[in-house]
């Protein structure tokens, strides 16, 4: 049961870097006519996709610290990626987003899972 357990985890985090790779392999797509609303949806999107990477790949690894290092590594590649597909380029500042949204992402699922184990010990 644990093995199939460990191979549902690392390929949900297989699935995830996917579909995070198809989305930056898309040239530029404008959401809506501002600009700023336009900006908020596209960097809210970063910040969720790699609270999702992190807290998949925390399942995976049960190490914080390396969910986290392994997220913003995979931002890192995927901004380069970027810098291939027409229409796109890397930016800085993409990075710095998806690290927050990690950061932030595994810390919310740490506390909320330590909290839950705590109630079921009682």
């Amino acid at each position: 049961m644990k093995n199939y357990e460990n191979i549902m985890n690392y390929g949900l985090v297989l699935v995830w870097i996917g579909i995070i790779f198809w989305f930056s392999s898309h040239p530029k797509i404008t959401t809506v006519n501002s600009y700023a609303v336009d900006f908020f949806f596209k960097k809210s999107a970063h910040f969720i996709e790699y609270g999702i990477l992190s807290i998949l790949i925390y399942r995976a690894t049960k190490n914080l610290k390396l969910s986290i290092i392994l997220s913003i590594l995979y931002a890192a590649s995927d901004e380069f990626h970027q810098s291939f597909v027409p229409g796109r380029e890397p930016r800085v500042r993409d990075v710095i987003i998806d690290a927050v949204g990690s950061v932030t992402g595994v810390l919310i699922w740490n506390k909320l899972y330590l909290k839950t184990k705590l109630k079921q010990s009682k």
